[in-house]
């Protein structure tokens, strides 16, 4: 048998939230926060540079590993451009 997921403080709870908002030249903002036995924040940045590329930014890690344990905030990020042929 498999076993379960903790959640927040070990109980069998999650949290998960998040947003996305426009911002200047069709670009965008996402943020969420997913909350269980860690709690993870990523964000998507998505912003055009013509009509058939766009540049887009992606970061996620430990929101609160950032606070009590700021080395291993287990930080991941990265860059895409996409071209639309």
């Amino acid at each position: 048998m498999k076993k379960a997921s903790l959640g927040i403080n070990g109980q069998p709870l999650w949290f998960k939230i998040g947003t996305k908002v426009p911002v200047a030249a069709g670009g965008s903002v996402a943020c969420s926060l997913a909350s269980g036995e860690e709690h993870i924040l990523s964000t998507k940045w998505e912003m055009p540079v013509d009509k058939n590329t766009k540049v887009t930014y992606n970061d996620k890690y430990n929101i609160k590993n950032m606070f009590m344990d700021p080395a291993n905030t287990n930080y991941e990020g990265g860059f895409n451009v996409e071209f639309k042929m």
